[in-house]
């Protein structure tokens, strides 16, 4: 799985949700103020980078009856990117990543 992949699973595991509009599905808003998006790069096998993205939102949805009918949708603004270092986020921001 890429990194991005575990991103998105790894926001849908620890999520904190706030209920949107229930209607069939249940259907869950992700609480941006009690969640993050976050990752972790090897740096020349031996130690680690970490990051956030800062702006993301998402919608975990399911049917407590059949729970193969779900879905999860969310949308991260790589622009956000913060690896604490700037040059770094600038660099990250760059064509060479999320274009």
């Amino acid at each position: 799985m890429n990194p991005f992949g575990r991103i998105l699973v790894a926001m849908a595991l620890v999520a904190l949700v706030v209920p949107a509009a229930p209607a069939g599905m249940e259907e869950y808003k992700v609480d941006i103020l009690h969640s993050a998006v976050m990752f972790r790069i090897t740096h020349f096998g031996i130690s680690y980078t970490y990051g956030r993205f800062n702006e993301f939102e998402g919608v975990i949805a399911f049917d407590p009856e059949d729970r193969s009918e779900g879905r999860i949708e969310m949308t991260v603004e790589t622009a956000s990117v913060d690896t604490n270092v700037e040059a770094r986020d600038d660099h990250l921001r760059a064509p060479d990543y999320f274009h």
